[in-house]
């Protein structure tokens, strides 16, 4: 149940820090605010009365778990932005990806024979 919260604290972290951190500061607020939200797990679990060493485990978690969300929020942007092919039903005058206005003509006109 205490290995959630630092799961949960490293995708928050990576959906705030993605949306409002500038790029070149991203890495190192992951890291500072993973750092403190590792320790703070580790002191919610209880285990910092044991050894501090679990702190060192619970910053790998956020971090981990930022990783990995950074990567699907990268996956995700990529994959909605550059779609090779436009969007069924829209017009050729609406803003197309890379594929260009010229590209989309081309095919309407060979769908309909002309």
């Amino acid at each position: 149940m205490y290995e959630v919260f630092p799961l949960a604290a490293g995708v928050v972290v990576a959906l705030l820090v993605y949306r409002l951190v500038p790029a070149r500061l991203r890495v190192a607020a992951t890291i500072g605010l993973s750092i403190m939200l590792g320790v703070v797990a580790t002191a919610i679990s209880g285990e910092a009365l044991e050894s501090g060493l679990f702190a060192l485990v619970d910053i790998g978690e956020v971090l981990l778990a930022a990783a990995v969300t950074f990567g699907l929020l990268y996956v995700w942007q990529r994959r909605s932005t550059l779609s090779p092919w436009p969007a069924k039903g829209r017009p050729c005058d609406a803003p197309v990806t890379w594929t260009g206005a010229s590209a989309c003509r081309r095919r309407q006109a060979r769908a309909i024979g002309a």
